[in-house]
């Protein structure tokens, strides 16, 4: 049976895209996401899975929206598809400023952004944090060198594996990328 995004279900996104006109979040790439992460509200708790919801927000998460004044829950992800996407939006902003810092402290420069649309970038920032984009952008700048065959970042290395052997974790060897 296909995804298919229910038209009462676009209403609301496209009214809490309407709300935030200057988050940089288009309605686009809300429905991308929320078709992404939960199967279109089909999905919304995956097995083994910590994150819940339409947008698939986990406890921290909640934390921080909380922290910046966004009231927001775990109940609130599970079952309310509004505050669930203002919350996703917000993260975004969130996400945003914090990802100028990492920017700096990795040294990655707006060239090497160039490449990315923003609904790119924020949908990876969701995924895997602010900081764990910059550790993967600094790691696609820098290359696999003879020096280091993992690339440059701890995280980054953690999640390679050897496609030689299956396992997962950190490369020594040259060349098993």
């Amino acid at each position: 049976m296909a995804n298919i995004l229910k038209e009462d279900d676009y209403d609301i996104l496209k009214k809490v895209v309407e709300a935030h006109p200057n988050s940089g979040v288009s309605l686009d790439e809300l429905v991308y996401v929320y078709g992404k992460e939960s199967s279109f509200g089909k999905n919304l708790k995956r097995k083994g899975s910590n994150y819940h919801g339409s947008f698939q927000f986990g406890k921290d998460a909640i934390k921080t929206l909380n922290n910046a004044g966004f009231s927001f829950t775990l109940d609130d992800a599970k079952t309310d598809l509004s505050k669930s996407a203002h919350a996703y939006i917000n993260m975004t902003v969130i996400n945003n400023k914090q990802f100028d810092n990492f920017k700096g402290q990795y040294g990655i420069s707006d060239h090497e952004l160039s490449s990315y649309s923003s609904s790119t970038k924020n949908y990876l920032m969701h995924q895997q944090g602010p900081n764990g984009l910059a550790a993967i952008l600094k790691t696609i700048s820098q290359g696999i060198t003879e020096e280091s065959p993992q690339g440059s970042y701890g995280t980054t290395r953690m999640a390679i594996y050897d496609v030689e052997t299956g396992k997962s974790g950190p490369i020594s060897r040259k060349g098993s990328l």
